[in-house]
């Protein structure tokens, strides 16, 4: 499907195809993320896109495992220069997970932002994103899976959907054209307007929540905002707390 697949995203590019000159559409990898890594150790110059039908040792946020079934999702990582993009780190997954959601609305399929990057709908997962810098080369290396034809029961049974279930008929490549589309427009765009769009689409914004921190321990309170590095604000009784990493889980009830 490769050839094909590539010349379906062009098409949907258009004329920012040049924008995006070395898309690549692989079979199989252990991890475009750290396929692309190595590119940019190697002095490989930004931005490359690389898809896989299939993922061998596909990771998410955590360093936690991440499947998916062969030809089913849109499994992409995206090399991009940190030049031109937002100062806050905070912000630079912040675009991409706007663009994503951008695109997925294309498709049909209204999406909400979990913080940090986590597109859901009605509180199931639709796509994840994981952000990693490359050391020394000024380069960030970002993975996005987004649930596309991966089918009912086994998504439901993992608290997830896709863009299948929910009713949209867009294949990968023009997904994967769009989102391209979206994060050129978001990549550049203005460190106020992003962190304002990333708000108005941010669910965790008011809700109570636990918080799992890396290294261990947890917070438990009310997220109350999202400041403009995107860090999340959680009002623990009298303080709030300004959270930049870690895992959040959204509450029925107040802590």
């Amino acid at each position: 499907m490769s050839d094909a697949a590539l010349d379906a995203v062009r098409q949907g590019l258009g004329s920012r195809a040049e924008r995006w000159p070395d898309v690549r559409w692989v079979d199989e990898t252990g991890s475009t993320n750290a396929d692309l890594a190595v590119l940019a150790r190697a002095g490989h110059r930004a931005p490359v896109v690389l898809v896989a039908d299939h993922q061998t040792s596909g990771r998410g946020r955590l360093d936690r495992r991440w499947e998916s079934p062969p030809g089913a999702n849109l499994l992409v990582s995206i090399l991009l220069d940190a030049d031109g993009a937002p100062a806050s780190w905070g912000l630079r997954p912040a675009a991409v997970a706007v663009a994503a959601a951008a695109a997925c609305r294309t498709a049909g399929v209204e999406v909400d932002i979990k913080w940090p990057n986590d597109l859901h709908h009605g509180g199931a997962k639709l796509a994840g994103l994981l952000a990693e810098a490359v050391t020394a080369t000024r380069t960030l290396v970002v993975g996005i899976g987004i649930n596309v034809g991966w089918p009912d029961p086994p998504a439901a049974e993992l608290g997830a959907t896709s863009l299948r279930a929910l009713g949209s008929s867009v294949d990968r490549p023009t997904l994967l054209a769009e989102l391209l589309l979206q994060l050129d427009r978001w990549w550049s765009a203005d460190p106020a307007s992003l962190a304002t769009a990333y708000r108005e689409r941010c669910t965790t914004v008011g809700r109570a929540v636990r918080v799992e921190l890396v290294g261990g321990g947890e917070l438990r309170g009310r997220a109350i905002g999202i400041d403009d590095a995107g860090a999340l604000l959680v009002q623990v009784g009298a303080s709030v707390e300004v959270v930049t990493v870690g895992d959040v889980f959204h509450l029925r009830a107040e802590p």
